[in-house]
């Protein structure tokens, strides 16, 4: 079970998927501290950072099946822009068969999705979560 491999195979196929990051600022593993609280400049971006991982074992190999979360935050009242960078997280990891080093991967699908105001009144936080489940070579 291996969670670095886990991270940097969606964060890659997440920075390199153009439909994507032709849609937002960047990619992050963190939420970025703006220098200005105001500026909508910096929106919309996506983050991902966190995995949850449950043994997928089987006789002959060790794997995991991570709940993995993916999120992103726009300052734009257009429901359209902010269901077109949605709709391309899902494009870019749904069903996809990721590169994790070491492992197999056996799935990728889509969980559910979430979306909410953020308590600074501006911003609108979009959570989606994919289950991958992967064993080792």
């Amino acid at each position: 079970m291996d969670s670095a491999a886990l991270h940097q195979a969606i964060y890659t196929r997440l920075a390199g998927f153009t439909a994507l990051t032709s849609k937002v600022v960047g990619i992050y593993s963190r939420v970025p501290d703006p220098v200005n609280a105001g500026d909508n400049a910096a929106f919309p971006y996506v983050v991902f950072n966190q995995a949850s991982l449950a043994p997928f074992d089987t006789k002959s190999s060790d794997g995991a099946s991570a709940l993995v979360d993916v999120h992103a935050f726009t300052r734009t009242q257009s429901a359209l822009v902010r269901l077109a960078v949605a709709d391309e997280i899902y494009n870019a990891l749904h069903k996809f068969d990721l590169v994790i080093a070491g492992a197999n991967t056996i799935a990728v699908g889509f969980e559910n999705k979430v979306e909410f105001d953020d308590p600074d009144g501006k911003t609108i936080h979009t959570a989606m979560t994919f289950r991958v489940v992967y064993d080792d070579f």
